[in-house]
């Protein structure tokens, strides 16, 4: 029969506890590296719904796929001075 006392019980359910914590966060650091990410140019935000836009197909306007609205591509020099 194995003998352990209480401190004992807990400092191996603690130690237990945090490597399983590092085990999956490990795995989830690891795993993210291999996602293939497609650069499909810049990303625009819906103003109505906050929906995230990256399709590009058309030139100058972008339908949200969520509320369906259609909005302007937005300039990157907008709003600053040269």
């Amino acid at each position: 029969m194995i003998h352990c006392d209480l401190l004992t019980a807990i400092a191996f359910f603690l130690s237990v506890l945090i490597f399983v914590f590092f085990g999956v966060w490990f795995f989830y650091v690891f795993k993210r590296k291999f996602i293939n990410v497609q650069d499909k140019g810049p990303i625009e935000q819906c103003p109505y719904c906050g929906n995230m836009i990256s399709d590009h197909s058309r030139k100058g306007i972008l339908i949200c796929s969520v509320c369906h609205s259609y909005l302007e591509v937005r300039n990157e020099n907008h709003g600053k001075k040269k």
